[in-house]
Order: structure tokens, then C-alpha cells, then sequence
């Protein structure tokens, strides 16, 4: 938090004086020629180095601020992957469905064109070009939407990560690669359109385009239901049946719409699901205090006296060096008591685990890393301190965790591990309502005390920082979702407002109000609409899962949790949008000139 955080730099004479330490050191960075050198070059560092007790070899990529950055671009990519496609998806949909209704309409004047020679490419290169112009257009307010959306995105990140400035500039390779896919998508639409203009015989256009053949449905067969249904109703399930390809993409839009709107409530509920787990079910503490080196029991003791404090627990959290085979992984082995109450180990099915015996636990993500379970033996060596010999242990038991990769051992064996009978480095306390505040205060100002957390200030901030990304990454789900069901349904209306035209004007004239008119294509939206829904919420669930897999790092995994208003709430924001594109579309039909319509020849 930047109110209680700060960094201070100065000369380093100042430091010599002041730690009355001149020349001394306890960090050193660099850089190398060769990054794939990087790995013997500190293994010769830290053998060079070994008689100053050396804490650690971390590479730029394991610090923890860089992969704090790193996931977050990680992140970024992956809905970078889902969403555009989905967009290309749609857009080169709507393409087919009006560029195919173009065709029909000018059926007539392509017939004309191929009468006087005019070639098949010729008149199928018209529309091809037509696409590309709409595909240019769109590109153009695409580059300046996107970059608006980047600047903004560019200044949530400085206000989220601190950065004192964050450049936005315009990559060449990446705008060419995004104008290639969009004009790849428009052409995707066209070519359904370009062939059937150029399998157009001029004879034939010169009378209109033959009915669509009409058969009874297969729903016909069950009498009793067909005879529940209005007249309304059955033209619109027969219209449904007559134009399915139109019909599935109505369909396909509104269930894409569906599980992107899903994917952003699923990622928040499974946020404040991993939260939940992780500070309430495994770590219980309300505060954990952390010892600059080892202390004896007695530590323990004078941390219990402390007023307000109601529960002490003892800790002890050491680096090691875990290895498998070939596979290791760096990381702190936690020391508690087997009868602890205040850091609890679940495994994967939610039962507690007891943390005794000579043997070691695992986080399932270490334990995946590593490519071991419970029963298979591991070697750990300690990566600080006088203490370097290796042991082999047993993994116990295989444990559920959300945060880091860590693994646990009982405190006692951990500390003759270290070649000592006991030994603490951190002490968890529960404490009174309202003491948290005062006690740390109290407590900086203990000797050896290196760290004073406060567990419900822990979770707020991280609960404020996953906020402002959720609100984000929602606000973006819920904005395409809301696109992506508008132009599909909006779209297809049009059309088939202008194909049905006739049929809808001639119901006026049999004696339907406009409203009864306009209820079929309502209707008929609602119908597609709704099944669009019901498709999209599995869809939906699969592809929050998939997404959240991608999000799987070092420092967290993130669950797949979904409430069940997350499901409601989705199919209740996607039926308003499709009201939305239904209003917008009123107007046409209510504007639909039926003496016009009925003097067009047959």
C-alpha cells in the first residue's frame, strides 16, 4: 500500500556510516552476455560465495515483481486469444448473412451484368471487395478504438503496479498482424456470397428468385403438440425450419455472447472462492509475526504474554531446495505443530490433514511440478545457513492450495532437520476484535522482529487489488458480450425483416395490428435467443474453465467456482440485450409500408 510503503535511496557512504558496516554488502545484482549461461554462471557464484552464507540465486525471471508483471501479461494474452477470435467469429458471420442477402436481392441486375460479359469473377470480385472496403472501414475505427482502450488499460497498470511512467506506442508487426486477421475474417464472410453470385444463370434472373421448398416439419408429426400451438406460433417455428443456417447463427451469436458474459462472472466468483479457501479455511491466523533468525521456544512464550493476543502457535518457515529425478524447485518448507489450529492443510477432497511424522507435504502444484505423490521420496537441501546437508524424505500426503508453492513438515522434525531440537521463526496469533491494529504497533518495536502482518488487512488489500482488476476485466466481458448479442440479433431481424417483408404486409392486410405483426419477429428472436442461452451457459462453463487454466502460476491458481446467480444472472443480461436489439428494430417494422410492398411484381 503506498501509504505505508516506501523506498528510500541514498549515497552509499551514507549507509557505511550510518550501519557502521563500510564496504559491506547483503545483495548483488548483474547482468550476463549470455542469458543461456545464466544458470552455471550462478552455480559458480554460489559455490564461490558459499563460506558468507549465501540466501539465495534468484534469476530475473523468478523475482517476484516480475512475475507479478509477467502474469498479469499473461493474463492479458489469454483473453487477448479468446476474445478476439470470438469477435472474428461474429463479424464474419454477419458478413455471410448480408452479403448472401445482398446476392438475392440483386439477383436480377448480376443476371443483367453476365448477360452483356461480364465474367463470373468479375461480378463475384464485387462483393469480394465490397467485404474488404467494409473490412478496411472497420479497421480504421479499429486502430483508434484500440488505442484509446490501450492508453486507458496503459493507465490503470502505472496507477496498479506504481510504474512512474508506461509508454504506449504503436507496434507495427502487431498492427499489420491485426489487420490481416480482420480482412482474413471479411473474406471468410464473402466467399459464401462470391459463389453463389457466380453460379447466378442469366436466364434464370430474370424472374424471381423460385420459393424455397416447403415441407411439413418433423415437429408437424406430433399432432398434439402441433395443434397446442397459435398460428403465430407455427409460422415461426416453420420460418425457424425454412432458414436454418440463419437460425444457427442467431443461435451460435447469442451463445458466444453467453459464455463470454459467463467467463467474467465465473472469474469473479472464483476469486472470492480461491480468497475464501485460502483466508478463512487454511490460514486462520489473525496475525503472523516473523523473526529477523531462529528463536527457542521462549519466543513463543513472550508472544503469548502480549495483551489482546488469545492464541500463539509456533512457525518455522526455511528455504530448501526440493528435487525429484531431474526436476527441483526452490521454495519454503513451513514447520507447524500437528496440533495446530491456526494453519490448517486440506487436501484435494476438503478433509483436514495432520501435519506429524518424519515425512513431508505437499501442495498439489508442487507436487504436479515435481511429478510426484504421496508414497514417492524426494530430496531437500537447505539454501541457507551453516546447515547444507541433504535428506530424503517421504511425501506424505498430497495437500489443496491456491497461494504459492509451498510444502510442510512437522515443526520438530523440521528443526533437527536444521540440526537443532527446536526452533521457531515466526509465531501465529489469534487475537482479540480490534487488537490487530495496536499490536503491530506494539510489536515493531520488538528486538529480532522482522515482520508484523496483518492477516485482515492482508485480504482487504488483496481483495482491493483483485478488485480493480475484476471490475476491468468484467467491465471489458460484459461490453463485448452486450456487442456481440446486439449486432447478431439486430442483424439478422433486418434481414429477415426484408426477406418476410411481403408475408408481413399481407398479414396487415388480412386484419394484424402492427403489434401483433411485430410480435412474430420478436418471437421469433426471443425462441432463438433462448436457445442461444441455454447452449451458452455449458458452453460458457467450458470455456471459464479453460481460461482459468491459463491463469495457473507459481504464486496462485485460481478454482473453477460458479454460483448459481452468476448462471441466472447471465441469461437475465443477455435476454435485456436481445430486448435492446428487438427495440431498436421496432421501428422498421412499425414504419413497414404495406401498399408499397404489395405492388413489388411476383
Amino acid at each position: 500500500i503506498p501509504e505505508r510503503f516506501g523506498v528510500l535511496w541514498v549515497p552509499e557512504s551514507f549507509t557505511d556510516m550510518a550501519m557502521d558496516m563500510r564496504g559491506a554488502s547483503n545483495d548483488i545484482i548483474g547482468t550476463v552476455d549470455d542469458p543461456r549461461e545464466l544458470g552455471p554462471i550462478l552455480d559458480r557464484i554460489d559455490a564461490m560465495l558459499d563460506g558468507y552464507g549465501v540466501h539465495a540465486t534468484t534469476k530475473a525471471e523468478d523475482q517476484i515483481s516480475n512475475m507479478i508483471v509477467s502474469e498479469e501479461i499473461n493474463q492479458m494474452r489469454a483473453m487477448a486469444r479468446v476474445i478476439p477470435t470470438l469477435f472474428m467469429g461474429i463479424a464474419a458471420a454477419i458478413l455471410l448473412v448480408l452479403l448472401n442477402r445482398m446476392v438475392r436481392q440483386e439477383r436480377t441486375e448480376i443476371g443483367l451484368l453476365k448477360a452483356f460479359g461480364y465474367s463470373n469473377w468479375t461480378v463475384s470480385g464485387y462483393y469480394v471487395r465490397y467485404a474488404l472496403l467494409l473490412a478496411a472501414a472497420g479497421c480504421a475505427g479499429g486502430v483508434a478504438v484500440g488505442q484509446w482502450l490501450a492508453r486507458g488499460l496503459g493507465e490503470v497498470y502505472v496507477l496498479y503496479f506504481q510504474f512512474p511512467a508506461l509508454v504506449m506506442q504503436l507496434h507495427p508487426n502487431l498492427l499489420i498482424s491485426a489487420i490481416l486477421i480482420s480482412v482474413v475474417s471479411a473474406l471468410l464472410g464473402a466467399l459464401s456470397a462470391a459463389r453463389h453470385a457466380a453460379a447466378i444463370h442469366p436466364a434464370e434472373s430474370m424472374r424471381p428468385e423460385a420459393p424455397r421448398h416447403a415441407h411439413r416439419m418433423w415437429l408437424e408429426r406430433f399432432a398434439v403438440f402441433w395443434r397446442s400451438l397459435s398460428f403465430t406460433w407455427k409460422m415461426i417455428v416453420r420460418n425457424v425450419g425454412r432458414n436454418q443456417f440463419r437460425a444457427a447463427i442467431n443461435i451460435g451469436g447469442v451463445m458466444m455472447a453467453t459464455g463470454l458474459l459467463l467467463i467474467g462472472l465465473v472469474f469473479i466468483d472464483s476469486v472470492y472462492h480461491m480468497m475464501d479457501f485460502q483466508f478463512r479455511e487454511v490460514q486462520r491466523e489473525d496475525m503472523r509475526i516473523i523473526f529477523t533468525t531462529e528463536l527457542p521456544e521462549s519466543a513463543l512464550r513472550e508472544m503469548a504474554r502480549f495483551e489482546g493476543v488469545r492464541q500463539a502457535e509456533p512457525m518455522l518457515q526455511y528455504p530448501f531446495e526440493l528435487r525429484s529425478g531431474w526436476r527441483t524447485h526452490d521454495t519454503a518448507i513451513l514447520g507447524f505443530l500437528p496440533d495446530g489450529e491456526l494453519r490448517r492443510l486440506l487436501d484435494v477432497e476438503g478433509q483436514p490433514v495432520r501435519i506429524e511424522g518424519k515425512g513431508v507435504i505437499l501442495s498439489e502444484a508442487l507436487a504436479r511440478e515435481l511429478q510426484v505423490g504421496a508414497g514417492d521420496a524426494i530430496e531437500i537441501e537447505p539454501l541457507m545457513g551453516r546447515v547444507t546437508r541433504k535428506h530424503d524424505v517421504v511425501v506424505r500426503r498430497v495437500v489443496q492450495e491456491y497461494l504459492g508453492m509451498s510444502a510442510y513438515m512437522d515443526l520438530e522434525t523440521l528443526s533437527r532437520l536444521l540440526e537443532t531440537p527446536y526452533a521457531i521463526n515466526a509465531v501465529l496469533l489469534r487475537v482479540e476484535e480490534g487488537a490487530a491494529p495496536r499490536l503491530s504497533s506494539v510489536m515493531n518495536d520488538v528486538p529480532a522482529m522482522a515482520t508484523v502482518e496483518d492477516a485482515e488487512q492482508n485480504r482487504a488489500d488483496f481483495e482491493e487489488t483483485m478488485a480493480e482488476n475484476i471490475v476491468l476485466t468484467s467491465t471489458f466481458l460484459v461490453g463485448f458480450a452486450g456487442v456481440i448479442a446486439f449486432s447478431i440479433i439486430y442483424n439478422s431481424t433486418v434481414v429477415s425483416l426484408l426477406e418476410r417483408q411481403r408475408e408481413l404486409a399481407s398479414l396487415r392486410v388480412l386484419g394484424f395490428t402492427k403489434q401483433e405483426v411485430g410480435a412474430i419477429m420478436y418471437q421469433e428472436n426471443f425462441l432463438l435467443g433462448g436457445l442461444g442461452i441455454l447452449v451458452g451457459l455449458p458452453f460458457g462453463e467450458l470455456l471459464g474453465r479453460g481460461f482459468l487454466r491459463t491463469l495457473d502460476t507459481e504464486m496462485y491458481r485460481i478454482p473453477y467456482y460458479a454460483e448459481t446467480s452468476s448462471f441466472v444472472f447471465t441469461a437475465v443480461l443477455v435476454a435485456g440485450f436481445i430486448v435492446l436489439a428487438n427495440l431498436a428494430v421496432r421501428r422498421r417494422i412499425q414504419r413497414l409500408d404495406m401498399v408499397e410492398v404489395l405492388k413489388s411484381r411476383e
